[in-house]
């Protein structure tokens, strides 16, 4: 993961909207042009933020320029702030582990439960919690997007790493998995070092880029992770306020508040759990738990 990042944007090719994206970029080559014996350094991926279309793309960032361009489009025109710390990193990363519950769906259902009970309780109690609405249905919001990664990361993993076909998938269709090099006496050090090298990737795939997880669980499990274009949309879109919660209180960009209506909260809710119920149907055969290993 990179510890730069830049804020890319450009009309998107496939919806043709103006495009608004965060992507990593890697510490400056001092060599100005790129190497020719490393053709995968300086690629990235991302989602346009208005349509979810996934890209590939090539960065590369020398002391002569600073430069992006979409590998399936290069045509298309895309301005770049310049490079910054990222400090999300360590944010985004540092919560990660291999342990997960036994049953994803229903620790799901459980936070659903649990939050929809904080929203009910707090608008009956005005005198406890006077003045608090906005706090509670941003952090109610904000957990109901965390549980949806959870239940994304948590199932993927153990799924992989247990259904053959599914692994042998992933590594054959996945770019960066299908061009990672091991040597014969790396496999024979270590019978488990092609699964675990798969747990550490996907353990560090950030589960709010539904783009990504699209992909994913399509080359996983040959399943279209939405049930419609309307749910996608609003997904996306939920997904970036809830970033504006993490990083801004609620702001916009232009320091602006935004909208976290209770019913916006419930609404957003239901979608989460609508995109999760699909998957679980389209994934297991049926919305019912389904324990790790079962």
């Amino acid at each position: 993961m990179s510890r730069f990042t830049t804020t890319a944007s450009f009309e998107c090719p496939k919806c043709f909207k103006a495009a608004r994206v965060t992507i990593d970029v890697s510490e400056v080559d001092w060599c100005v042009e790129p190497r020719s014996d490393a053709p995968s350094e300086g690629h990235t991926e991302f989602n346009c933020n208005e349509c979810g279309a996934f890209f590939y793309a090539h960065i590369h960032n020398s002391p002569a320029g600073f430069t992006v361009s979409l590998d399936e489009h290069p045509d298309v025109e895309i301005s770049a702030d310049d490079a910054r710390y990222n400090s999300e990193e360590v944010e985004e990363v540092s919560w990660l582990n291999h342990d997960f519950p036994k049953d994803s769906f229903h620790e799901f259902r459980d936070s659903q439960k649990d939050m929809k009970e904080v929203l009910s309780r707090y608008d009956s109690d005005i005198r406890c919690l006077q003045n608090s609405t906005k706090v509670i249905n941003r952090m109610v919001f904000s957990g109901a997007i965390s549980a949806m990664e959870a239940y994304l990361s948590s199932t993927v993993i153990s799924l992989v790493t247990e259904e053959p076909d599914s692994m042998e998938r992933l590594l054959k269709k996945d770019r960066q998995l299908s061009s990672e090099k091991v040597t014969l006496h790396e496999v024979f050090r270590d019978h488990c070092l092609v699964e675990d090298r798969v747990k550490n990737y996907l353990s560090r795939v950030l589960y709010h880029n539904l783009g990504r997880v699209e992909e994913i669980y399509r080359i996983c499990f040959e399943v279209e992770v939405f049930p419609s274009e309307g749910l996608k949309e609003r997904l996306h879109r939920a997904i970036e306020l809830r970033h504006d919660i993490v990083h801004r209180n609620g702001k916009d960009s232009e320091g602006k508040d935004q909208d976290y209506s209770t019913e916006l909260v419930l609404r957003t809710m239901e979608d989460v759990d609508e995109l999760i119920t699909h998957i679980q149907t389209a994934v297991f055969g049926s919305a019912t738990s389904h324990p790790a290993g079962g």
